[in-house]
């Protein structure tokens, strides 16, 4: 069953960090029902097999399943790799049209009875408004915000609509460089929800927790900056894979300059391994990595 699956390649991933051994599970069993087929491409992001993620979501295309825009829009908008500006000026006309009903009828699991049409026309827009701001599009994703805000509430899920509203004021701000005043939005964010609502990637707002590691790294505490790396590496939600090439290579650098240098060598050692195999353009950063870890364990001096 679906269920069995799901967990059994998710948990090999996750949880034991190994996308390669979930990647193989794939290969054994390959993935038939959409929730365990919404895996797949971030676990070839997260092995930095980004191409690969790519060739899939282009293979569902053909299903005519209004959900996958909506995934590709969050996978394209994650700031987890870099972007895709074709493909975001592509999918960005066919996000606008895509009608909510369709999306949530279309959903990977049946959204629990809080997950309302509405709500889901919510989710569906702000990651069309990341689209814009990625694109440059500043007037429209103004516009978005502005009728998102405009729009009622949805009480069963807690903070997610305010949290949204908010990490996209943050997004505007770091784009035009305030980077402190995008700081101080962000720790005006409350982050919950319940775990139901996680059957779809805004929930969980992963850009916006990276975006807070970055700022705290950069201008605010680097504790809690660490805390927030972490926050993407250790919870359940598949959404939050995505980024862990990122977390191991911050969280290396990190503990590098702290002067830790079994947990810079760890963090290091966790992004080597999954970019063993990777794409031909992330191989100048992976032998540059593998360059400070062989030193940290020659001896580098640390901190």
């Amino acid at each position: 069953p679906w269920f069995y699956h799901f967990y059994a390649v998710h948990g090999v991933s996750r949880f034991a960090r190994d996308a390669h051994g979930a990647a193989d599970l794939l290969a054994a069993v390959p993935a038939v029902d959409p929730y365990v087929m919404a895996l797949v491409p971030g676990i070839a992001v997260v092995r930095g097999k980004h191409e690969e993620a790519y060739a899939y979501l282009d293979q569902l295309r053909g299903l005519d399943n209004a959900t996958w825009d909506l995934f590709q829009a969050f996978m394209l908008t994650s700031g987890a790799l870099p972007l895709d500006a074709e493909r975001a000026a592509t999918l960005a006309p066919r996000l606008a049209t895509l009608d909510a009903a369709d999306i949530h009828a279309t959903s990977f699991i049946p959204p629990y009875e809080d997950l309302t049409i509405e709500h889901t026309g919510f989710q569906r827009d702000y990651f069309l408004a990341l689209l814009r701001i990625d694109l440059g599009q500043m007037e429209e994703a103004r516009g978005l915000l502005a009728d998102l805000k405009g729009r009622g509430g949805f009480p069963g899920v807690w903070s997610i609509k305010e949290d949204a509203e908010l990490h996209l004021e943050a997004e505007f701000l770091a784009h035009t460089g305030d980077r402190q005043g995008a700081l101080d939005v962000l720790r005006t964010m409350d982050y919950q929800t319940p775990h139901a609502s996680t059957v779809w990637p805004m929930a969980d707002l992963g850009r916006s927790r990276f975006l807070r590691a970055e700022l705290e790294r950069e201008l605010g505490d680097v504790a809690v900056a660490k805390r927030f790396y972490i926050g993407l590496d250790e919870p359940w939600s598949p959404w939050d894979s995505y980024w862990r090439p990122l977390i191991y290579e911050r969280l290396g650098q990190l503990a590098e300059d702290e002067g830790h240098r079994d947990e810079a060598v760890l963090y290091y050692g966790r992004l080597l391994d999954l970019w063993r195999d990777c794409d031909a353009e992330l191989v100048a950063t992976r032998d540059e990595i593998r360059a400070r870890r062989e030193a940290l364990l020659g001896g580098a001096p640390l901190g």
